[in-house]
């Protein structure tokens, strides 16, 4: 079957794929909502406020019964089509190999991401700004094993599912593999919000539909997205895990910062290249998803 063509199925199809990543955001909205309805309500009971422990380990349930919701509704909605959920979301194994790679290509993301962050002179207000949101996501006082559990692996399979797979979904009706994955990276980076996150997040979100689509896997990419996410979680478990991409660098830390850069950078970029030769061969399994890939690749 033909790919739709024209403008006006683009548009549909962009349409389409935002439907998703915006219902992933009302969710959050509606259930941090009843939340802090909950919290008032207690409050005016005399019951006193929340200690910081409580607060963000709340934020935690917030995040993963909103994520959770959406999820469901994403296989609701393929299942009300009769269609089948694992064809449509390209649940398959793609071999122990490639998720490994995927887990590693995903640290290195996050470390490169880390120390481009320390070394590039963004200004000020940026900084403060990203610093501000990554303290609230890392909430202090919460559960460690808590933040692990939801930060590190729930959310990676949730928004791989609501932010990954239905976007390109509807992405690939419309739009070439390259295409799709660029529009789908922007999706993804601009679902954060915060403009320097934005900035870092295009790239890894592009990276990871590139991967989907190489590997016909969500699995391979919610691999990734643990890897970059699980990382960060345990990091902030530690004492020594707070990162601060405002603190001022010494000469000695900044080299270090830029080797790290440089290193991780690269490595990053060996990791996407041995991805894409384990592509596996484009079989046009979606409805409507032709696939445009050569012929000559492995499993």
């Amino acid at each position: 079957m033909e790919r739709r063509s024209g403008a006006k199925n683009k548009v549909i199809s962009l349409l389409f794929a935002l439907i998703f990543p915006a219902g992933y955001l009302l969710s959050q909205v509606i259930v941090a909502f009843i939340a802090a309805f909950c919290i008032a309500m207690v409050a005016i009971m005399g019951a006193g406020g929340l200690d910081t422990a409580i607060s963000g380990n709340l934020t935690l349930a917030i995040t993963a019964i909103s994520g959770v919701l959406t999820a469901v509704a994403a296989v609701l909605t393929i299942k009300l089509s009769r269609k089948s959920v694992k064809t449509e979301l390209r649940v398959r194994n793609p071999g122990a190999v490639t998720l490994v790679l995927a887990l590693v290509l995903g640290v290195s993301m996050n470390l490169a991401s880390s120390a481009l962050i320390s070394v590039i002179p963004f200004p000020d207000w940026m900084v403060n700004s990203y610093n501000e949101q990554v303290s609230n996501a890392l909430l202090e006082g919460s559960s460690p094993v808590l933040m692990i559990c939801v930060v590190g692996v729930l959310v990676p399979i949730v928004e791989e599912i609501c932010l990954r797979a239905m976007p390109l979904r509807a992405l690939r009706r419309a739009y070439p593999a390259a295409a799709a994955a660029v529009i789908g990276g922007a999706i993804f980076a601009l679902i954060h919000g915060n403009l320097l996150q934005i900035i870092y997040v295009l790239p890894v979100g592009i990276i990871l539909c590139f991967v989907y689509i190489w590997t016909e896997s969500v699995i391979a990419t919610i691999a990734l997205h643990i890897g970059y996410n699980g990382f960060s979680a345990i990091m902030s478990a530690l004492p020594s895990g707070d990162i601060d991409a405002s603190a001022a660098l010494t000469e000695d830390m900044t080299g270090l910062y830029v080797g790290m850069a440089i290193a991780f950078t690269a490595i990053t970029a060996v990791l996407v290249v041995i991805m894409y030769r384990r592509r596996v061969v484009m079989v046009p399994v979606w409805n409507n998803f032709p696939e445009n890939s050569s012929n000559n690749s492995v499993q």
